[in-house]
């Protein structure tokens, strides 16, 4: 599942009973602000680039829980200062201790969390 899937699909969102209904809104938004492939092949191509080759594909990571989850480099690296720059400083350490109990409750219930992370390769030369 998609990082907005995986953090979307908990019990209520551990956010909601500490007042951040605001925080799913603002997961869309981070994740929206990603571009896609076409557009970055629109702009490649806009600056002179013809493509031969373009895959996409997803990794599926898998984690046994959630303290697994956000201590993993690769969650650390490329989703963990996104997420905290979303939550109230005062409240990070709460909001955060939650997330990872009910990512736990999560990965008790269905045996493991997963994260699927799209990936693209394009290939082309300037013409």
């Amino acid at each position: 599942m998609t990082e907005y899937r995986l953090l979307r699909g908990l019990r209520a969102g551990p956010a909601a009973p500490l007042g951040h209904d605001d925080l799913l809104p603002k997961l869309q938004a981070h994740v929206d602000h990603r571009s896609t492939v076409a557009a970055i092949q629109a702009l490649m191509e806009r600056h002179g680039f013809a493509f031969r080759r373009v895959v996409e594909e997803r990794l599926r990571m898998r984690f046994l829980d959630g303290s697994a989850f956000l201590r993993h480099y690769f969650v650390r690296l490329g989703f963990l200062g996104g997420w905290k720059a979303m939550v109230p400083a005062d409240d990070a350490a709460t909001v955060f201790r939650a997330l990872e109990e009910e990512l736990d409750r999560l990965a008790a219930s269905s045996g493991t969390l997963e994260l699927a992370v799209p990936m693209a390769y394009l290939e082309g030369e300037r013409r």
